[in-house]
């Protein structure tokens, strides 16, 4: 049973069920998850700031309101809740502008996520060297994410109670059994071969020509031509790390498996998903769209198949 806490302006708690519709995003490439309810309501008007959505006695979405509608009509008072989950608080506030030596979490926290709200990171936060720069007009959340990628080769996210994690959350298992309850409606498999780079030839070295090769075995596997170049010597912002993470990316982008099942099945971006009677692999969910009307609920999630090994090959391009 889906529940939903609101609370008001004054910090009233108000318990709402029944939704008329639900419309519930996910996806792993955008920070914030976004919550489209509509309820039939018969309170006074109040103005809500927050909301909380139980599945059972499960968290699934925690957030802030961004939106607030009534319509009022013979029928009676509509309320509808547009709202983003937590991580809309880092986007939404500008980091003050500074330059950091030597960064890491624990400044950050106490500088510039704790005001927010933040108080509790989880992941490995190594030794480091290097600087970075916070310009004017860098949102909260650019400077967790860059600092992410650049110091720690992370994605950030950030759960339903406000955890930051800066490590990959762990990744659950769902098994798609087709039973009353979740049941297949469709299937789509599409293999995107553009998508896959099959090299990157990089000058490592100044002085040096792009002798460095980074060969993707999954792209010889599959006859794929594409290769790219990468000057890690003068371009500050991408180091030879970036070229193994694009190669990884642009396999897992390869290949996706769009699928929509009768019923809730509110897993997060990230997880994993087996289907009974089907084997496509290590399938990681990218995106979910969780829909209720009326009575009828379906989730559609959009995957991707984790596949291919990268090799570095010693042998050297151009001239030196």
């Amino acid at each position: 049973m889906l529940s939903f806490i609101l609370t008001d302006i004054q910090g009233v708690e108000h318990i709402l069920s029944d939704p008329l519709s639900i419309t519930l995003n996910r996806d792993i490439t955008a920070p914030a998850d976004s919550l489209t309810v509509l309820f039939v309501s018969n309170e006074s008007e109040r103005e809500f700031s927050d909301i909380v959505l139980y599945d059972g006695k499960k968290c699934v979405f925690r957030g802030i309101v961004d939106e607030q509608t009534e319509t009022f009509s013979a029928n009676g008072r509509l309320l509808e809740i547009n709202a983003r989950s937590l991580a809309a608080l880092l986007l939404d506030n500008e980091a003050m502008p500074q330059s950091w030596y030597l960064p890491n979490m624990r400044l950050f926290m106490e500088r510039n996520f704790s005001k927010l709200g933040f108080t509790e990171y989880i992941g490995e936060d190594t030794p480091k060297s290097g600087s970075m720069s916070i310009d004017k007009g860098t949102s909260e959340w650019s400077v967790l994410e860059r600092y992410c990628e650049s110091f720690l080769g992370t994605y950030p996210r950030i759960d339903e109670n406000g955890v930051i994690y800066i490590s990959d959350i762990e990744p659950e298992l769902t098994v798609i059994t087709n039973d009353e309850d979740i049941r297949l409606l469709s299937l789509k498999r599409t293999r995107k071969r553009c998508n896959v780079i099959s090299e990157y030839r990089v000058r490592a070295h100044r002085g040096g020509n792009y002798e460095m090769l980074i060969g993707n075995d999954n792209a010889e596997r599959l006859k794929i031509t594409a290769v790219r170049y990468l000057n890690a010597i003068d371009n500050k912002n991408a180091g030879i790390e970036s070229c193994y993470r694009n190669i990884e990316s642009s396999n897992n982008n390869y290949e996706t498996i769009d699928i929509t099942v009768s019923g809730r099945l509110l897993v997060r971006a990230g997880d994993y998903v087996m289907i009974s009677g089907y084997n496509f692999g290590n399938m990681r969910v990218k995106s979910i769209r969780y829909e209720l009307d009326g009575k009828k609920e379906t989730t559609r999630l959009i995957m991707n198949t984790e596949s291919g090994d990268l090799n570095v090959d010693s042998r050297e391009y151009g001239e030196k």
